[in-house]
């Protein structure tokens, strides 16, 4: 049996259009183009809240890819706000990343990927590491850096680099600050005596400057039952 190819658009209730291609029921799919799976996803949207219309269907790649190009210059599907094509329709899937305008300021927004790690707190850290290797698979690097390299101003980066004024050290001072484990400290027979904002600040106060505040951490670790005559855990 021949594989049939059809070419669809599917219309969001909010008016964002998406040209696709499937060998599926193009009823029933939903479509695969980045920002029209995270379109969906934001808005919770359904295949019932999605029309659907076929526009082409054949048992030829080759008149697949045809139509899907003619189709996709006369929608302006690339540059157009109405729809949420990355790259011309032209049957193949492919990385979408090579067709990324990195001049674009938001890629060089440092809290652009906010949202991800807001998502990723729901997850476990087995899945979180596979969901970015996942993500980091699909990255064409080499492209990636060209273009950036090519949109980049280096002169004016130099020049922003030279004039800026950040204070280093308060700003390193509030790095560790805000890094601190806050430690507990109890006796042998483990009774609480006190709390400390760190192993740091521990090692510290117990005046043991030939001590490192590794050899807290690693029994809060469960690495060594005491430490400098003491047992330690971390705050939870």
């Amino acid at each position: 049996m021949e594989t049939k190819y059809y070419l669809y658009i599917k219309t969001s209730p909010l008016g964002l259009k998406y040209l696709g291609k499937t060998t599926k029921d193009p009823i029933t799919y939903l479509g695969s183009g980045k920002i029209w799976k995270r379109h969906i996803k934001k808005h919770s949207l359904t295949m019932d809240d999605i029309k659907t219309e076929i526009v082409f269907e054949t048992n030829d790649v080759d008149e697949l890819i045809k139509k899907g190009i003619e189709l996709s210059n006369l929608y302006n599907v690339v540059e157009s706000k109405e729809w949420a094509n990355l790259r011309e329709e032209t049957g193949d899937g492919g990385n979408t990343s090579k067709f990324i305008d990195f001049s674009n300021p938001v890629f060089h927004n440092p809290n652009r990927s906010k949202h991800l790690n807001e998502w990723l707190k729901n997850v476990s850290e087995d899945e979180r590491k596979q969901i970015l290797r996942e993500r980091i698979a699909k990255v064409d690097f080499n492209e990636r850096d060209k273009k950036t390299k090519e949109n980049t101003d280096w002169d004016s980066w130099r020049e922003s680099i030279k004039n800026r004024k950040t204070d280093y050290s308060k700003f390193l001072n509030d790095i560790h600050e805000k890094n601190k484990k806050p430690v507990l400290q109890f006796d042998l027979n483990g009774n609480f005596i006190m709390e400390h904002k760190s192993a740091a600040d521990a090692v510290r106060y117990l005046n043991a400057k030939k001590y490192s505040a590794s050899t807290i951490t690693n029994c809060c670790k469960g690495k060594g039952e005491t430490a400098l005559g003491y047992k330690w855990k971390y705050k939870k």
